[in-house]
């Protein structure tokens, strides 16, 4: 399994059998999309910066 892409509703558990000392958290999920976000909205920041010089 690509943990990357790995779908919720199938690597889920119920929180009452989850171990709280050992936390199973899929990083390498959140960072590939954190990267996604990044490459989407890359192209927007100038664009923000001409944002705040309109009067509205």
């Amino acid at each position: 399994m690509n943990r990357r892409t790995a779908a919720a509703s199938e690597n889920a558990k119920l929180s009452s059998n989850s171990d709280t000392q050992n936390r199973d958290e899929n990083v390498d999920y959140y960072i590939a999309k954190l990267d996604e976000l990044v490459k989407k909205f890359t192209n927007l920041k100038d664009a923000s910066a001409k944002q705040e010089t309109l009067a509205l």
